[in-house]
Order: C-alpha cells, then structure tokens, then sequence
C-alpha cells in the first residue's frame, strides 16, 4: 500500500509534482443503541400512549411493541393485528406507542425504545482544507475538522482500531436535529455511529479523483469517547470485529438478582421508601441510635439447631447411602434472618446416615415473634446447604425433601437482612455531617433504640437531634424481594441455578468415569 501510494505520480508522464494526499471520513450517526423498556401500568382501560422515558438529557423514540402480559398473573395479552380488542386482547400503533386494550386489568407493557436520532444521517467530512466531491457527496472542509492519530492494526480476531481527534464549534452541527456535534457526542448521538476513512489520491490536481480514486483506510464503528471538551473531542473507532467481544446474552444467569436497588428494572421509587428520622444520643461516628419503633429490626434467627427424622416412602426412592446436614431460618415481613446451628444425620443408621430409600424430614423451628415461615437448607457437607423451598414454610409445618434428594439453590445468608434498613443507604440532612451519605451494614436492636452500623465511620461524630433520610436496602434475595418489597414480578435472578463449585465437582466426576470407562475397555471414548 505504501509503494503504491509513493509510486502514484510516476503513473502520470511528463508530471514532476507529488500527488495530493488527503482523508475522506464518512460517519454514520443515527445508529444509536436500542433498548427494551418494561414499564407496569395499574387499572386502565381504552387507549394508552406510551411515554418513553430520558437517558440522562437524551430523548428516547417509541421503535415497537414487543409483547405486553397482565399484572396480576404475568399471563400474556393476545395481540391482534387491527380492530376493536376484545377482553384478554390489545393492539398498538408503533408510529405513534399508542395501545388500545380490550379490558382494564393492570398491564405489564414491554417495547422498545432508542436514543439519539433514529434515522440513519451520514456525514461526509475531510481532513482537506478544501471541499472534495468523489462519488455522489461532497466531503466539507468548512468544519468539523477531524484527522486521523494513529491506527493500530491487530492480527487474527484481535480489534483494528484508529484514535481520532475532532475539533468543532457550536455551529458545527448535526444537519437534521440542529444540535452542535460536540454536544451530540455526550448525549449518544453518535453511538454505534459507522466509520469509514478512505485515503483520497489526487495526482491530477486537488479535488480531483477521476483517474486514481481513493483507498479504504478504516472501517468499524464509534467505541470510547476518551475526551469532550469545549472545542474538540477525542474518539476511538472499532473494526467490525468489535462485536465479537460483546457478552451473549447480555445478562448472566446468578442467584441474586442483577437489578440495581430502585433502578429501572427493580421498578420500585425510592422516595416512597424515605423515612425521616433523627439521631439519638450516644450514637457515635460508625453507629448510629435512631428512634423509629415502627420499623423492625434485626431479630436473631433459631437458637436451636432443627429436629431431623427419616421418611421411608414405600416407593419412587433410589438414592445412595449419604450424609446430610441442615440449617433453617425465620422468615419476617422484612427480610430472613441468619441461619440456626446446623444439624446432621449421622444419627440414623448407626451412623452411617441416610439409606438408598430414605429420605430427609426437617422440622419446624417453634414460633417466634415476627416471624411469617421459615426457610429449610439441605446440602451434602458442612456448610454446602442450599436452599430447598421456594416460598416460605409455615411454622409448625415440616419439610419433607424430594425422593430425587436435595435441590440446588441458594445457600443461607451470612448477613440477617430481616433489619429493615439493613444494607440501606442514610443521608444526613442537617448538623456537621449535613450532606454527607453512608451505606448501612445492619439495622440492629440496641435496648429501647435501634442502631444503624455504617460501612465506613463518619467524619464527624453526628450530634443528637441532626436530622437525616433512610432508605432501606436490599441482599438480592428472592425472599426479600417478595417479602420486604412485594415485588418479585420485577426480581432479575434465577434462585436455583446450581453453585458454581457443584457444577465444577460434577464435571470431573463425569471425566473420571470417562477415563475409568477407557481403562475398563480399553477404548477411546469421545
């Protein structure tokens, strides 16, 4: 490419002058990122537009319906193509985001949404200081004024990439929304914009591209912005193979939840949780006593650890000789508590434990003040229990494990969260500390006060009668979500899938009875 470009003015005879070189840029904005949006809608009925929301200061555009499902149940609202929707049935306009439904049951609306102009708008620039027509376009020399930095060229999969340097002035705008370009690239304008840079070769004189034409240079897409300021910005363009780095799929399956705590896809508004309170006297830097009776605190979980027996079912059970060990917990209004000691069934069958046909009984720990069920964890080694209900168990009721053995969950918490701001955030509102905010470790009891340990100690020792805001705070928990927030429509785990060191354990069980296959036949098996 190098000999080409040096050897293009001996293509021309008689000419003793070097060709002119320049850059041709063309970006694609427009291409912004779409995103899904579910929002929750009470009782309604008739005609509904959807309002989609702001990214930051960035307008979103209502792009289609994806589906929509009834509140109550999460059961899905047939749609139909054209007219008047009967009951369980709706239609929607997806130039306009307006829903017509057939009957007023709350509704569960997911579509999608972009941000940033929608329609795709090239932009053709060079880095000349003269206007260059090639093609159908003409590339502006009047500004913006972009150069290309330094291109990084990778070898196999490894990502091409260009630095790029843009200097604008706010009537340097985008041509159909009239926004200054600079100001675009903060709001996300740019966003998955196409890059294309050709090196323009023009022997004949400048503007001139009839005979030699141009080379491409760079082809990808807009990644990091590095730098924004007053007049310029600095960018990194991507190739193509940029997209092969992207995560699939984009959420991970785990236990907790992966929704931030009063985000959009909790859905829950944290100023309906703010509760005002004070400071009591003899709180110090890391603890705080407060005077809220009504919300509840920490109580402790069983002291006992929980009552073992066997169940013999008559058939449906085909296990193996096994140890199992249990703990329980309570399950309040507001969270779980922290487990109970553990129990084992090395008292069963001279201890040898639980027999092929024999399947494990937990009881329920007895009854304490507010607790609403319980929650039973089973595993096969100390400590490795994991959960085995869904929703809790009533106090009194027993558990009776599967004749399958024990499921795959969740394990205990190591942290009560049955505090009600446990794991909440606290803003104080006035004193030395005023402005200042600390997340919360634990909401315990302390006498005729409850005390609020903070993650890190406060700058100043807080004087009684500084006021402050508390939210309470969530573990991800599925309990939690259903029995503290009543919202585990919203909640974005998946409980039972299996513990990372289980499935690694099953793995090399599986290629040691592999391997002890080929040792056996004296085979290869694949």
């Amino acid at each position: 490419m190098i000999a080409y470009l040096a050897d293009v003015a001996n293509l021309v005879p008689g000419t003793n002058f070097e060709p002119f070189v320049e850059d041709l840029f063309v970006v694609a904005t427009g291409q912004a990122q779409i995103a899904v949006q579910i929002k929750q809608f009470p009782n309604s009925s008739g005609a509904l537009t959807v309002t989609s929301p702001k990214l930051g200061n960035t307008p979103t555009t209502f792009v289609c319906d994806i589906c929509v499902r009834q509140l109550a149940d999460f059961s899905p609202v047939a749609w139909i193509p054209s007219g008047t929707p009967a009951a369980g049935q709706y239609t929607v306009n997806n130039s306009t985001g307006q829903y017509q439904f057939g009957d007023s049951a709350g509704k569960l609306i997911n579509y999608v949404m972009s941000f940033g102009p929608f329609t795709v708008q090239p932009q053709f620039w060079t880095s000349g200081g003269l206007n260059i027509s090639f093609g159908s376009h003409t590339y502006l020399a009047i500004g913006p004024f972009i150069n290309t930095v330094r291109l990084t060229c990778g070898i196999g999969l490894n990502v091409d990439k260009v630095d790029m340097e843009i200097a604008a002035t706010p009537t340097d705008q985008l041509p159909a929304s009239m926004i200054p370009i600079l100001q675009g690239l903060t709001q996300g304008y740019f966003d998955g914009a196409a890059v294309h840079v050709m090196r323009a070769v023009m022997p004949f004189g400048y503007g001139n591209l009839t005979t030699i034409g141009t080379v491409d240079y760079f082809k990808g897409e807009i990644g990091e912005i590095s730098e924004v300021g007053r007049t310029h910005a600095k960018f990194e363009a991507r190739s193509r193979l940029q997209v092969l780095n992207r995560p699939v799929p984009r959420n991970t399956f785990q236990p907790a939840c992966r929704h931030p705590l009063y985000g959009s896809g909790c859905t829950l508004n944290r100023t309906s949780f703010e509760v005002t309170g004070s400071v009591q006297a003899g709180s110090n830097a890391s603890q705080i006593l407060i005077n809220l009776p009504s919300y509840p605190a920490d109580a402790p979980g069983p002291a006992a650890a929980p009552t073992l027996s066997v169940s013999t079912p008559s058939s449906g059970v085909n296990l193996v000789q096994r140890q199992e060990f249990a703990v329980v917990t309570y399950v309040t209004a507001t969270g779980e508590t922290l487990p109970s000691p553990e129990a084992n069934t090395s008292q069963f069958n001279a201890g040898a434990g639980l027999g092929g046909n024999q399947i494990l009984v937990v009881h329920s720990p007895p009854s304490a003040s507010g607790a609403i069920g319980w929650n039973c964890y089973i595993g096969d080694f100390p400590g490795g229990e994991y959960l085995q209900n869904s929703t809790p168990i009533p106090i009194g009721t027993n558990y009776t494990e599967p004749t399958t053995g024990p499921v795959q969950g969740s394990p205990p918490p190591i942290l009560a969260t049955n505090g009600y701001f446990s794991e909440g955030v606290i803003w104080f509102t006035s004193g030395a500390n005023a402005g200042l905010f600390r997340s919360i470790t634990t909401h315990d009891p302390s006498g005729a006060l409850a005390v609020l340990n903070l993650v890190k100690p406060l700058p100043n020792i807080p004087a009684p009668g500084d006021s402050f805001l508390c939210v309470p705070g969530c573990d991800r928990r599925l309990a939690t979500c259903s029995n503290k927030f009543n919202n585990s429509i919203h909640f974005g785990g998946f409980p039972y899938v299996p513990d990372p060191g289980l499935a690694v354990g099953i793995m090399w069980c599986f290629l040691l009875f592999r391997f002890l296959l080929n040792i056996i036949h004296g085979g290869v098996y694949v």
